[in-house]
């Protein structure tokens, strides 16, 4: 059974439609009831914590701080050495980037699940990330639709509806992709019936969702379009069903090259590629924009793997004090977009699954491969008279005397790391401890690997530390009895 279609006379009387029902409006009004008392205060302490101790290892930190939360104790936040005369902008970059996602993933966790216990429910999906950090699989959350408010404001919007077959509740994630001032966030502004004649460019990510009826709504992805951030980009391609890319049409001829190079490398990465796609051309309404047919003939043999892609033109300038209203163009290409979504949408929900699956292992991957190296380096610098010296001057390993332990005071340490007794120590955890010159980083690392934090890591035995540790030692070339 396919969807309804909507025509744009249907969209605008949705949106003349000014108030949602009864039902959405008390669903809205207890979700922002919940977050003021028991989200927000947790995750603004958290994220204060964060910028001011600029952890190495955010999961781990945002660990620490709700455990130290949950036992009631006051959490003094801990300024990072890097802090002290950090640009203003540089450490927006900071949030944007490494806390940002992992906070907005949270946030989405917690609004799906509503839990009684905020603070335990954090913890659990931190440890999920540590080992896979992705999305969980697809909920009953997002799909397109008439929103009639997003999650923080009952603004009116004009999207489409989309009538489902049994009423099955979707969860439609969108990218909203494209160059810094392309009009991203305002086309989106638009939509929500909002205008910012200020607005400012987005740094990082920016979740929009927007309801589009009793069961279903769709999330916009607006991802800032800034040469540094668009490196994040990718960390969000796996967990969506299509991509709206806008483009800026007044683009100079000898600057549109560089936006034709970002657009290719973007449309046609694995995980976007053969995924709905509908570009719009912005900003039509200026003498010198490029014709929606310019755009095409430049950006259309572009697309390698993705069928059915259209291009639109809009525009999402408002005049001063003019009511907002969505470009009918806009509307013509979100109907499309969700269109493609709807006709398709168990398959790309299980792409969705299935490249989420395929990141979060390659993010293991990467994880298991940073603490092996870091492993390396620790065990380099607390025997650094006898490791590799290519290795040594390759890598600029220093000796860290400060960071190492006497035999005694090491294995007290470990002996906490892994919650047990000195006394009670093997032979060879002690063994594996003298391996690595009882270097405080090392020895923390090992206890992680004896005792991880996440109980969805699985613990490595002491016979396995010990063959890694020796390994790493063979590698180095240093020189000592392993006995």
């Amino acid at each position: 059974m396919q969807p309804t279609p909507y025509s744009i006379k249907a969209l605008r009387q949705m949106r003349e439609k000014r108030k949602p029902s009864e039902r959405l409006t008390r669903k809205i009004t207890q979700t922002q009831d919940y977050f003021l008392e028991k989200v927000d205060p947790i995750v603004s302490g958290c994220i204060t914590h964060l910028l001011c101790a600029q952890p190495a290892d955010i999961p781990r930190a945002i660990i620490e701080y709700l455990n130290e939360k949950k036992e009631n104790v006051f959490y003094q936040p801990k300024v990072g050495e890097n802090l002290d005369g950090r640009p203003r902008k540089e450490l927006k970059v900071f949030l944007a980037i490494s806390i940002g996602p992992i906070i907005a993933k949270l946030v989405n966790r917690i609004a799906l699940e509503r839990p009684e216990d905020v603070i335990e429910f954090m913890i659990n999906e931190i440890q999920k990330m540590v080992d896979c950090p992705v999305e969980p699989p697809l909920h009953k959350d997002v799909a397109p639709n008439v929103p009639a408010t997003s999650s923080s404001a009952a603004a009116p919007t004009a999207l489409p509806p989309v009538v489902h077959s049994h009423q099955e509740e979707r969860n439609i994630q969108i990218a909203v992709l494209g160059l810094g001032g392309a009009g991203k966030s305002s086309i989106l502004n638009m939509l929500q019936g909002k205008h910012d004649p200020k607005i400012r460019p987005t740094i990082g990510f920016r979740p929009v969702s927007m309801m589009l009826s009793e069961d279903t709504k769709v999330r916009f992805y607006d991802l800032g379009g800034g040469k540094k951030i668009r490196d994040i980009w990718n960390q969000y391609f796996h967990d969506v069903h299509g991509v709206i890319y806008v483009i800026d049409s007044t683009t100079p001829d000898e600057e549109i090259q560089a936006c034709m190079d970002v657009f290719s490398h973007t449309v046609n990465h694995d995980c976007l590629a053969g995924k709905p796609l509908m570009v719009l051309g912005n900003k039509q309404d200026h003498q010198s924009a490029k014709s929606v047919y310019d755009l095409q003939e430049l950006f259309q043999p572009l697309v390698q793997h993705t069928q059915g892609v259209e291009f639109f033109g809009c525009s999402a300038h408002v005049e001063p004090e003019a009511e907002v209203e969505a470009d009918p163009r806009i509307e013509a290409c979100l109907l499309r977009l969700f269109a493609q979504v709807n006709d398709n949408f168990h398959a790309l929900s299980s792409r969705v699954q299935s490249d989420s699956k395929r990141k979060a292992e390659e993010e293991v991957a990467k994880r298991i491969a940073k603490e092996r190296k870091v492993l390396k380096n620790k065990i380099a610098s607390a025997f650094i008279d006898t490791a590799d010296p290519e290795y040594i001057a390759a890598h600029q390993i220093e000796a860290e005397p400060a960071n190492v332990f006497s035999e005694e005071d090491g294995l007290v340490y470990l002996a906490s790391e892994i919650g047990e007794d000195v006394e009670g120590l093997a032979d060879i955890a002690k063994q594996v401890a003298a391996f690595v010159g009882y270097q405080k980083l090392a020895l923390t690392i090992i206890g992680g690997l004896k005792t991880p934090v996440s109980k969805k890591k699985t613990p490595m035995e002491w016979v396995e530390i010990h063959a890694l540790v020796s390994e790493l030692r063979k590698e180095l070339g240093v020189v000592r009895d392993e006995q």
